[in-house]
This record gives C-alpha cells, sequence and structure tokens, in this order.
C-alpha cells in the first residue's frame, strides 16, 4: 500500500498493509491503520461543511492524529497550517488573522488557543464556539509561516502543483524507495518534515517521527533510531553538529543510518569530514532550497575530492532548476510557490516569470566553479564598516577553517542602524587545549582576512542557541551578548 501524491489516493500494489507507516509520538501506524484513521478525520472536517480551499490550523506535536490530520487536509483540497504546540498563543493569533482560519484540527492540550468557530478534537469531537464562515479559498496545498523582515510573520503559499512535481524529483533524483526509513526530527513548522512525510507516502516507505524531547536525550534518540532501522537522516548542518560532540554517534553505535541529507544552512567542510569519519561508509547530500520553492530546489553528492575544496556545493551547474543572475540564485519551474499570503507587495518583489516559468529571487548568493554552484551567503547580509562592504559568512568560514574550531557565527553590532563593529561566537572542538582561544584566532584570520574584516572580539561558548527549526538563533546569541 502507498499513497499517489498526485491522485491523493491510497494505492494497494501488492503491498503489506501491515507494514508500518508512521513511528508517531503517542503511538505507531501501519499503512490500514493510517488510512482508516485519516478516512475518519476526513469524514469528521466534512461535517464541519468547510469548503475547498479553506486554511485550516493543524496543532500538535507529530501525533499519530496530527499526522492523520496533515493527511486528511491534503486529500480533500484544505490547505493546511500547521501549529507546533510550543508556539507561544501570540503567535498563533496572528497567523489566525492573516489565514482567517475557521477550523482547528489536532492533538493535545488546547488551553493556550486563542478563539476559533469550530475545534476538532483527536476524539473526532467537533466543538463550534462561533459560527463560521467558509470564504477564504487559497490555492494551496499547505501554507508555511516564516519570520518576515517587518517582524510579522510571512505565510508562504505552495500549491498541489508545487508538491506533485517536489514529489516526482525527489523520487527521481534522491535515494528513497519502499526500503527507506526517514529519520524525521524538524518542526513541522520546518519545510523538510514534509520531505519527510510525503517522502514516506510516495515511496511506501516509513517514518519516525521525533520529538524535541526525544532529540535532545541522545541516548533516547539513538534507541529509536535503531528500534526502526533509520536508514534516511535529513536535518540542518547545526543538529547535526550537537551529535558530533557525542563519541557514541557513529556507525558502530548508528549501522542502519546510509544516508545524510544536510540543508538549511550553509554546510562546513569541516563538518562533513568529521561526519565521515565517524560514518565511513555513508552517501552525504547537500541540499538547498528555500521555503518558497518547495523544499529542496537542488542538491550536491559530497565526494572525497570536494572536501579538498574549502568550501561545499549545492548543486550541479546544469541544472535546469536553479540558475544566477549576476551573482543571486534564481529559482524556476514547477516547484516555485505560489508567493505570500496577503502581501502582494513582497510577492511581486521576489515573485516572476521567465520563459513561461514561475521563478523565485531568492536573495542567496552563489558562484560557478567545476561544472558545480556554490553557496556564497545571503545577500541581505551583506554589511558595510567604515565604507568597506563585508560579508559575515566569509568571516564564519574563515573562522570555521581554523583546525580547533567546530562551528561559528559572525554578527554586526549595530547603534542607531549603524555597523560599528563586529563580533563572533565559536564552539571550539572537543578534547583541545588551545591559549588564549580569542587572541589566537584573531591573529589567524589576520592571516587570511583584510584588516577591515576581523571581527573586534572572537567569544567562546559551550553552545550555541537554536531556534525551533534548529538554526543558530542568532537574535538570542546577540542578547545573551548584549546583557553581559
Amino acid at each position: 500500500m502507498y499513497f499517489n501524491v498526485a491522485t491523493k489516493a491510497f494505492k494497494e500494489e501488492n503491498i503489506d498493509a501491515d507494514k508500518i507507516a508512521f513511528v508517531a509520538t503517542d503511538k505507531s501506524l501501519t499503512w490500514q491503520e493510517l488510512k482508516t484513521l485519516s478516512d475518519e478525520v476526513c469524514k469528521t472536517l466534512e461535517k464541519t461543511n468547510i469548503s475547498k480551499g479553506d486554511p485550516v490550523l493543524v496543532y500538535g506535536d507529530k501525533e499519530a492524529f496530527f499526522l492523520a490530520a496533515i493527511l486528511s487536509c491534503y486529500r480533500m483540497g484544505l490547505p493546511f497550517v500547521p501549529i507546533n504546540n510550543h508556539l507561544p498563543g501570540k503567535r498563533i493569533e496572528k497567523i489566525i488573522e492573516q489565514t482567517q482560519s475557521q477550523v482547528m484540527i489536532g492533538a493535545g492540550n488546547y488551553s493556550a488557543i486563542p478563539q476559533i468557530p469550530i475545534v476538532i478534537k483527536d476524539d473526532f469531537s467537533i466543538h463550534k464556539k462561533a459560527d463560521a464562515f467558509f470564504s477564504k479559498t487559497i490555492n494551496a496545498a499547505y501554507i508555511l509561516f516564516t519570520s518576515g523582515s517587518s517582524g510579522e510573520p510571512k505565510g508562504v503559499i505552495i500549491s498541489d502543483e508545487n508538491i506533485i512535481s517536489f514529489m516526482q524529483w525527489f523520487a527521481k533524483e534522491f535515494p528513497i524507495n519502499k526500503e527507506t526509513v526517514f529519520i524525521n526530527q524538524a518542526s513541522f513548522l520546518f519545510d523538510i518534515a514534509l520531505a519527510d512525510f510525503f517522502g514516506t507516502l510516495q515511496m511506501s516507505a516509513t517514518a519516525i517521527f521525533n520529538t524535541e524531547t526525544v532529540t535532545a536525550d541522545a541516548d533516547l534518540f539513538f534507541e529509536s533510531i535503531n528500534a526502526h532501522k533509520g536508514t534516511y537522516w535529513n536535518s540542518t548542518p547545526s543538529f547535526i553538529s550537537v551529535y558530533l560532540a557525542n563519541k557514541n554517534f557513529n556507525q558502530t553505535i548508528l549501522p542502519s543510518i546510509t544516508h545524510f541529507v544536510l540543508s538549511g544552512e550553509d554546510l562546513p567542510v569541516t563538518l562533513v569530514k568529521e561526519l565521515k569519519q565517524r560514518f565511513s561508509d555513508v552517501t552525504i547530500i547537500n541540499a538547498y532550497g528555500p521555503t518558497e520553492a518547495t523544499i529542496y530546489a537542488s542538491f550536491a553528492e559530497i565526494t572525497d575530492d570536494m572536501l579538498q575544496e574549502k568550501s561545499l556545493p549545492i548543486s550541479k551547474a546544469a541544472n535546469e532548476t536553479i540558475y544566477l543572475d549576476g551573482d543571486e540564485i534564481i529559482i524556476t519551474g514547477n516547484k516555485v510557490g505560489e508567493g505570500y499570503l496577503n502581501n502582494e507587495t513582497i510577492t511581486k518583489q521576489r515573485f516572476f516569470s521567465v520563459e513561461n516559468k514561475r521563478a523565485f529571487r531568492s536573495g542567496d548568493l552563489a558562484h560557478v566553479k567545476n561544472k558545480y554552484i556554490y553557496y556564497n551567503g545571503r545577500k541581505d547580509t551583506q554589511l558595510k564598516l567604515n565604507g568597506y562592504r563585508i560579508e559575515p559568512n566569509e568571516i564564519q568560514h574563515a573562522l570555521e577553517r581554523i583546525d580547533f574550531v567546530k562551528q561559528a557565527v559572525c554578527m554586526p553590532i549595530t547603534i542607531n542602524s549603524k555597523v560599528k563593529r563586529l563580533i563572533a561566537f565559536v564552539i571550539l572542538k572537543p578534547d583541545l587545549t588551545v591559549v588564549k582561544e580569542e587572541d589566537l584566532m584573531q591573529e589567524l584570520l589576520k592571516k587570511e582576512l583584510p584588516h577591515y574584516m576581523i571581527p573586534s572580539e572572537v567569544l567562546v561558548l559551550k553552545e550555541f542557541p537554536y531556534t525551533e527549526s534548529f538554526k543558530v538563533d542568532r537574535q538570542k546569541l546577540l542578547y545573551n551578548y548584549l546583557r553581559q
């Protein structure tokens, strides 16, 4: 049994319906159980008289009902809006205001949830708090909210066509099949979780959905992976760097892992080298793609030869999906989303048409070398200090090339919107004794970078704070520094 993403229907093709489809946080679901549960959720949604195209908030943290609710919304043409139960109430209020959602469905405690007309709980009970008006028709399969430069959450609209196009490409280009066991760790607020979700459905595979509580405990996480023989690790580089500090994170302890797919951030050469030392027989893939282009837009399988370079590629240069306009990455094709919800101005700035194809101006910088595309950082992170143009990612890369540095972040200190100086935070590799690390790192940087790119301070930390999607929380880093 599997689920055809294009036709939105379960299919039986000599595949055991008793095979585990989803390992949820509360219980496992076989393929037959997933279909039965989803059928029941669909019937419950129909009772609300909701119209196709009306967005539904799906609330929870990877419970079986939460996963079935997302699938059911997709089957019924109802744009799903994932709401993690750790989100603050005010953030959810803003999402409700933008989507005008009339229905929330999911699992867990609803006590902190703002008023919404109809709530469907995991016992299939329907609670009507007010009269609903179903009129917000959106051409979308899902809407994911990301941080906006204005301080308001920004809803990215992804259509059925986008998902179908992504899955056709994903199934063809990536090493996934019915034997794949996805090791999910990302929140559904982060779209790489949907690669695990839809990849499992389309390929008749299995996915292990792990919450933050599990991934925060290495013993629990490793036990989960081994219990279900997880094969396909999908995460940000920052997430995996945390586990590289654990000596038990290796192929002997986790023998079933065959692939690491890393995305969402720049992938340091030093991290891959260490990962290859721990897992000598695995495939490592550097995947690239913003939320606006449906999960991944391109990828590069990392070879040993690539590790001799200072940075790693994100794509082959001969690629129909991405190209460079000057030094900015443009993404084209059917994976490019519909735009931003209720934000026509920004949509017109970033989304456009080229040769009758949808296109997205990413704001990511890159260059071509040896028939590959290499990521150079963000266009909008470029800054000026004392008249010099500086890209902080270049400083970060230079720090991470120092042999005793594990991870680095470089940030500007601004006063009245003007950059006054640069500061860097680093995590050192374990079991190394380095005298006066900060001063030494600045001296080493001076050997590689011009004087105006040397941070005024390089601070050594034991760990970095992380966001919900497990990227380095730069705002918290800066806040902790300033309050000292």
